[in-house]
């Protein structure tokens, strides 16, 4: 086995192109050689086989190219339960893994089913008390949360943290991430004092404990300092997000994701107390940073901020600057999850909006006809979605028509 697994490292790192220099492969042309030397040479060693995929889903999923981990994801599952069975821990840890890249990519119509299978057959097997059940009934809580199945979540998030806390005490780590995750659905039902009672205690436990600054203590208070926004207690909101970057900066680094988080939800809470003249130059800082950590992968943290910053500039009337970010975000989300997702539509919409206000016209109308078309190809000519981007795109174009342009866009 051991030889058969240098074989196929060998094979990896080959250049995949003799006329190449070796010194500009990428990491996913490598992974992809990998890939192919481990479904050839391996066949005959499934479990072998299944391990190395594995393996392999990771780093695809650590360069953000998830459509890869789920292809070789898949094939890990089909082996190990070929070879193990469908029952076999190993197997489940692999379809977990699988459902986590679904998640990612939000494509939660593959990732609930498969969470729901991983928890039947836990509890099947252990009952609720166990640790591996209590687990998998907070990774299917929390993915029925992602999709707004709040009424479905909160049982399974409230039995998971009863039973952790039963197992392993009230300030354990994991009954504390258990409460993180059961604040979240409070939050996303509109119990908001609810989900900051229970962050306002998650966050007394990590105090409380002698020692360096917990990393879980830093992204609890984010979370509280979010909430607090979320509530209208601005004031608060601002001094814990203060509190959290200033901790962030010191222990983790300035350009640390945790940090660019906190420094992108402060800036947040600035614009929400109205004091936007604060909240770009935060804004601006994040996207900078977050800009640079991209290298071979769309960043959603990246599109998210620079979303956040192209709406400011709207706000001041920067028009030129906010219709370029949205360009790029639009382009990002559409790379990664189609232009039937609803972040990329979502997308759509603010620049069309924006090109609108820039009165770029023509620009606007071929937006809101991309639009149109993924609305109609998802829901149907007839849906209000479908009707209203339509109508935009008229509105548009007859407003380019009366500028009088040459590249006035003609009707669909």
């Amino acid at each position: 086995e051991a030889e058969a697994v240098n074989g196929v490292l060998v094979g990896a790192f080959r250049s995949p192109d003799p006329e190449r220099d070796g010194r500009k492969i990428t990491v996913v042309e490598v992974l992809k050689q990998a890939e192919e030397e481990v479904n050839q040479t391996l066949a005959d060693q499934p479990r072998t086989q299944a391990a190395l995929l594995e393996a392999l889903g990771d780093s695809y999923r650590g360069l953000g190219q998830y459509h890869d981990a789920i292809r070789v994801q898949q094939k890990a599952v089909d082996l190990q339960t070929q070879t193990l069975g469908g029952d076999h821990p190993q197997t489940l840890i692999a379809v977990n893994a699988l459902a986590d890249s679904h998640e990612v990519l939000g494509d939660y119509d593959e990732a609930v089913p498969l969470l729901e299978l991983v928890l039947g057959k836990q509890r099947a097997a252990f009952g609720d008390k166990h640790p591996a059940t209590i687990t998998a009934m907070h990774s299917l809580g929390r993915a029925y949360a992602s999709v707004g199945r709040f009424q479905q979540a909160l049982p399974l998030l409230e039995q998971a943290l009863a039973a952790c806390t039963d197992l392993l005490g009230d300030s354990h780590p994991n009954t504390l991430a258990n409460m993180h995750s059961l604040a979240a659905v409070y939050g996303g039902m509109g119990r908001l004092e609810d989900a900051i009672g229970l962050l306002e205690k998650i966050v007394a436990a990590y105090r409380e404990r002698p020692g360096a600054t917990p990393p879980d203590l830093l992204v609890t208070m984010n979370t509280l300092g979010s909430a607090y926004h979320a509530a209208g207690r601005h004031e608060e909101a601002t001094r814990m997000l203060q509190d959290t970057l200033g901790l962030q900066e010191e222990l983790l680094g300035e350009t640390h994701p945790q940090t660019l988080t906190s420094m992108n939800n402060l800036a947040v809470a600035l614009q929400a107390a109205g004091k936007l003249d604060q909240a770009v130059p935060l804004y601006e800082a994040v996207v900078a940073a977050r800009r640079k950590t991209v290298r071979q992968r769309v960043s959603l943290d990246f599109l998210s901020s620079a979303g956040n910053l192209g709406r400011a500039y709207e706000l001041m009337d920067r028009l030129g600057e906010a219709t370029e970010l949205y360009e790029e975000v639009l382009a990002g989300y559409a790379e990664v999850y189609g232009d039937e997702h609803e972040e990329t539509l979502r997308s759509m919409v603010n620049l069309a909006v924006a090109y609108t206000s820039a009165g770029e016209h023509g620009q606007a109308a071929d937006t809101y006809r991309r639009l149109h078309r993924a609305c109609v190809s998802k829901l149907g000519e007839e849906h209000p979605s479908a009707l209203r981007a339509r109508k935009a795109a008229s509105e548009a174009e007859l407003a380019a028509a009366k500028i009088g342009g040459d590249d006035t866009p003609g009707n669909e």
